[in-house]
C-alpha cells in the first residue's frame, strides 16, 4: 500500500517492482479485500486510520469528525464507525448536511448555524471522547466546550491560513500529535 512512499514514483504507481523494498513497505492485501479497496487506501487511508486508532480502540466512544465531507475525514468517519464508534460530524454549511452518509454518521452539525458547539453538546451532553481535526487553527476555540473529561484531539494537518482569522497552529510541531484540553 505505501510501497513507494516518499519515492520518486509516488504512491499510486500502476506497476511497482517490490524485490528491493523492505518487507514493511510492501505487505500482502488480505484475501477478503478487493484490489480496488487496497488501491484506494494509500496515504489518505493510512492517515485516516492513524487519526482514528492511534489513541486506542473507539468501540462505544463518541467520535467527532470535523469536515466529514473531506477525503481523509470521510475515511476517518467510516473507519470510526467500522470500529464501533458513534460518529458525530461537522460540515461547513447547512446546505451540505444532506451529503452526509447516515449509515456512517449518527448526527451531523453545520458550522454555519448559530451555536455549533451547543448543537454538539445537545447530542453529547457529557462531551465527545475523540475529535478528528484537520483545521485546528480554525476550530480549537469552538472545540473546547465539546470535550469530555478524558477526550483527545487528533490533528491530521494544519498550517493553512485560517478562515476565522484566529491564531495559526504550527503544522510541523503538531503532525500526528494528540492534544487534550
Amino acid at each position: 500500500m505505501l510501497a513507494s512512499w516518499y519515492d520518486e514514483q509516488g504512491t499510486a504507481a500502476d506497476v511497482l517492482h517490490v524485490g528491493e523494498l523492505p518487507d514493511h513497505q510492501a505487505v500482502p492485501l488480505p484475501d477478503h479485500l478487493s484490489y480496488e479497496l487496497g488501491a484506494s487506501l494509500g496515504i489518505p487511508g493510512s492517515t485516516a486510520h492513524r487519526t482514528v486508532f492511534a489513541d486506542g480502540p473507539v468501540d462505544g466512544k463518541l467520535v467527532l469528525v470535523h469536515g466529514v465531507l473531506g477525503g481523509v475525514r470521510s475515511l476517518a468517519a467510516q473507519l470510526a464507525c467500522w470500529g464501533g464508534a458513534i460518529v458525530l460530524a461537522t460540515v461547513r454549511r447547512s446546505s451540505d448536511l444532506d451529503r452526509v452518509d447516515p449509515a456512517v454518521v449518527s448526527h451531523a452539525i453545520a458550522l454555519d448555524q448559530e451555536d455549533p458547539a451547543a448543537a454538539i453538546r445537545a447530542y453529547a451532553p457529557q462531551g465527545v471522547d475523540r475529535i478528528i481535526e484537520a483545521a485546528l487553527s480554525d476550530n480549537a476555540v469552538a472545540e473546547r466546550p465539546v470535550h469530555s473529561e478524558a477526550s483527545s484531539t487528533t490533528v491530521m494537518s494544519d498550517g493553512a491560513p485560517t478562515r476565522t482569522g484566529g491564531p495559526q497552529a504550527p503544522a510541523p510541531r503538531l503532525a500526528y500529535s494528540w492534544v487534550s484540553p
